[in-house]
């Protein structure tokens, strides 16, 4: 397995937002989720990062914080996915291998590694 992409998100990591309901039953995604998965895709994106081919890839998350005051770490991985789905990969049902990692340290931010 060789590395492919490694993505620092240098900001307090944000879990996924669970889908809201508006008027009429509409569902819509909560706005805290967009804005970071758009700081996930742009930061993808300014690094050249483009649609593997590979049916095998390995996705792994840690997320960093400062103090113990976070979410559940499915909730990081799954707005990383989403963030990169139609950038890194064409489809995520590409990724057969998830990792996710919660640690502490000053610097709060999200590492992505992305294997194939």
């Amino acid at each position: 397995m060789t590395e492919i992409y490694r993505l620092t998100i240098p900001s307090r990591p944000r879990p996924k937002g669970r889908p809201r309901f508006g008027r009429g039953g509409r569902a819509y995604t909560p706005a805290d989720t967009l804005k970071y998965e758009k700081l996930i895709r742009e930061t993808a994106e300014a690094v050249g990062v483009t649609p593997l081919e590979s049916n095998d890839i390995h996705f792994a998350v840690n997320v960093y914080f400062r103090n113990k005051t976070h979410g559940d770490v499915d909730n990081y991985v799954k707005i990383a996915q989403d963030a990169l789905n139609k950038v890194a990969y064409n489809d995520d049902k590409q990724i057969k291998h998830i990792e996710g990692h919660l640690y502490y340290d000053v610097d709060e931010r999200m590492e992505i590694v992305i294997s194939a």
